[in-house]
This record gives structure tokens, C-alpha cells and sequence, in this order.
């Protein structure tokens, strides 16, 4: 069997003319492509070994063989020039396919440490992918190797590869499995620390029969109101927020009434208790509590108009709140990710999701704290829990944008 040394064949076919044709193409010079190339190539096949280990060697001959129609192979220049991209329509699928959702985190965090624009390492991530598998499986029908022999070829191939990426990256981390299957959402208060089981199964049945008629009662004093936060389709009728100034604080439950959140840095927000803000300062000054990406901190006044990416009058107190707690945290980096309920199309969702949680960061970037954003996303219906076929009212639940802390 043919000796594959994957680093040195996939780097090979990145040389000199790919360089020059991507700089021209692509608009940024010579010596910031060949950066990008030298760390999106590693980084690319760190994940394709990681994705052997954890799915199976299958997994992976099977995205090769996806590729290799789709691999330019000894032209690969041409794929930086004009009507490139019909040639690379599947490129997408493979990026999805090795990295799964942690793709967006692991762009950013290239961008971040090339200083490349996310656009350029988008196109070359997608190039360098479809060209890495397509190696694998040129290499595995030459030599009529199983997919069940992949992970030996694979495994001799890690050390060099991982020896290659820049460690600043966190590769591992960020390739690692997510601690929960869907992102959770930090509550108002923490659950009080079990004392025992067997009062819980009449105060459980209590607690669902209070919700069901909660529920009711709400869904209907509902029915004549259209949200006017994340949703994903124009509203006939947008019933807007009432000014803070138009409810007293007293008149308000506990959890929404005005509150001072206190900053190491002197500063006192008036922010909600229970709050984005509250929850969020909380979890910053708790010794132990650990970043992660999965746990997220929701804005709860924060409204875009309908189907739009434009905020609404009066909606930027939070974000402008969320400036002043960076400010006062300034080794903190946190990602800002949008979701979208379930109804409407995909790629539909996750383009209004992501420029959302992109408005979002512009007015953070403009309050001088854009340097402790460490990444933003749409995930759009991604980890949506209800059915599109539900009423408003439950969809809205699905309709969220927050923050996590990825570093503190």
C-alpha cells in the first residue's frame, strides 16, 4: 500500500499559484492567504482525525467519497476565480459534516489569531476541506482500502497534524463534545439542593395541574397580542413594549422590579432582578462557576422589528448594560448567539438569527468593548423545541438571543 502523509499532501496542493490566485480573488494580500492556509490546513485535518475517533473511520470515507466529484484536484486555483462558487456548491455539506456546529466557533477563533476577515477564511476553510477528503478517499480507492482500515492510516497521521496547530487556538476545547445536547438557559434562581424524594411525586402532579391552568389562561390573554421579539416572519399588528417609565416598579412581580447591580469597577446598573444583567454579574462573581459555551445568558427586553435585523426604540438598555459589565470584566469573552423558532426555512432562519446577533455585537463594538466578543452566531431553529404548527405564543419561547462565557 502507497505511504499517505496527509499534512504534507494537503499542503502541497495549497502552494504558490493557489496563493496568488486566492490574494487576487479574494482581495487580501499574498502574505495573510499563506497565514490563513497555514493554519486552516491543520486545523482542518486535526478535525477530520478528531471526527475518525468519535463518529468512526465510516464517517469519514463516506464525506470522501462525497468530495472527491467535487475536488479540482490538480486545478485547484480555479476555485479562487470568478463562478467559483458553482463549483463548490457541496463544500457547505462536507464543512458541516467534520465539524459540525462547532464550525462557526473554530472559523471565528482562526479569524481571531490569523487577524483574517471571517468571509476569506470561510472560502478557504471550504476549499481546503473538500481537497483533504478528497485526498483520503482518492487515497483509500487506489489502494482498495475499507473504511474500517481508515482509522490506522488516520491515527499515524495525528501527532504531525496536532504538532502543526497553533496551540493558542484551544483546538481541543473547541472540538470537544458539548456538554449538553442543546444550549441551556441560566434561571432567575438556582433549584434548592434536594433533600429527599418522597414529597416530590404530589408536589410535581400540583405543579403541572397549576401549569396547565397558567398556561390556558395565558395562551388566550395571548391571542390578541403579536410578539415583537425574535420572531421569524413580518407580524400583521406589533403591539410595542410599554416605556419603563410607564409601570412603576412596585406594581411589577418581584423578578422585574428595579433593581441596582453593583460592578467591581464602581458602577451601579439599574437593571432588572433576575435579570440578564443580575444573573449574568452573578455568575461573573461566582469563583466557581466555569465558562461554557452551552450556558446562556438571555436578554429579556431586547425586540427587533418583525422579520428585520433593526431594533426597536428603546431596546438597546440591555446591550448598553452589557457594555458597562464588560467594561468592569475586561478579561471576559463572550460569544453572542441568536435563535429562531421553528417555523420558516433554514436558511431563512439562520440568516436573520445571525444578523441579529450581529447587530447586537455592532452596538457592542461601538460602546468600545468589540475585543472581548469571541464569536457570533445564528443558529436560527437549530435547538427550536416546539412544532412550527403551534401558536405564536409557544413558538415565542424558541425566539431568544443571549450571551455566553467563554472566557472569564
Amino acid at each position: 500500500m502507497a505511504q499517505l502523509t496527509l499534512l504534507d499532501a494537503v499542503r502541497a496542493a495549497f502552494g504558490g499559484d493557489v496563493t496568488r490566485k486566492a490574494s487576487g480573488y479574494l482581495g487580501d494580500p499574498e502574505v495573510d492567504i499563506r497565514r490563513n492556509f497555514d493554519v486552516i490546513i491543520p486545523v482542518t485535518l486535526a478535525a477530520i482525525v478528531n471526527k475518525a475517533e468519535t463518529a468512526g473511520s465510516g464517517a469519514i470515507a463516506t464525506l470522501a467519497a462525497e468530495a472527491l466529484p467535487l475536488d479540482r484536484h490538480a486545478s485547484i486555483a480555479e476555485l479562487f476565480a470568478p463562478g467559483a462558487h458553482d463549483s463548490s456548491a457541496g463544500a457547505p455539506d462536507l464543512i458541516k459534516g467534520v465539524f459540525a456546529e462547532r464550525f462557526g466557533a473554530i472559523a471565528n477563533a482562526t479569524a481571531s489569531y490569523t487577524t483574517g476577515r471571517s468571509s476569506t477564511i470561510g472560502a478557504m476553510f471550504g476549499a481546503v476541506v473538500t481537497h483533504a477528503l478528497a485526498v483520503i478517499g482518492r487515497h483509500m480507492r487506489e489502494n482498495n482500502l475499507p473504511a474500517g482500515a481508515l482509522s490506522s492510516v488516520l491515527a499515524g497521521q495525528k501527532s504531525s497534524i496536532w504538532a502543526s496547530v497553533p496551540p493558542e487556538l484551544s483546538l481541543a476545547s473547541l472540538l470537544g463534545p458539548p456538554a449538553r445536547p442543546a444550549p441551556s438557559y441560566v434561571t432567575a434562581s438556582a433549584a434548592p439542593p434536594e433533600r429527599g424524594t418522597s414529597w416530590l411525586v404530589p408536589v410535581l402532579l400540583l405543579l403541572v395541574a397549576g401549569g396547565v391552568v397558567w398556561w390556558l389562561l395565558r395562551s388566550r390573554a395571548s391571542e390578541r397580542v403579536v410578539s415583537a421579539g425574535l420572531d421569524t416572519v413580518p407580524a400583521t399588528v406589533v403591539v410595542p413594549p410599554a416605556a419603563p417609565s410607564a409601570v412603576p416598579a412596585e406594581s411589577l412581580p418581584p423578578a422585574q422590579a428595579s433593581n441596582k447591580v453593583s460592578l467591581p469597577n464602581g458602577v451601579t446598573l439599574n437593571a432588572p432582578r433576575g435579570g440578564m444583567e443580575d444573573r449574568l454579574v452573578t455568575f461573573l462573581n461566582d469563583p466557581a462557576a466555569k465558562p461554557d459555551e452551552n450556558l446562556w445568558f438571555d436578554f429579556t427586553h431586547l425586540d427587533f422589528a418583525p422579520g428585520t435585523a433593526q431594533l426597536v426604540p428603546g431596546s438597546r438598555k440591555e446591550i448598553t448594560n452589557l457594555a458597562q459589565i464588560l467594561k468592569a470584566y475586561p478579561s471576559v469573552r463572550v460569544k453572542i448567539g441568536a435563535f429562531t423558532d421553528s417555523s420558516g426555512t433554514d436558511a431563512v432562519n439562520r440568516q436573520l438569527s445571525k444578523a441579529r446577533a450581529e447587530a447586537v455585537a455592532k452596538e457592542l463594538r461601538a460602546s468600545g468593548v468589540g475585543g472581548q466578543i469571541a464569536g457570533v452566531d445564528g443558529y436560527g431553529a437549530a435547538f427550536a423545541k416546539v412544532a412550527p404548527s403551534a401558536s405564536d405564543g409557544e413558538r415565542s419561547r424558541d425566539r431568544r438571543l443571549g450571551v455566553s462565557v467563554w472566557v472569564r
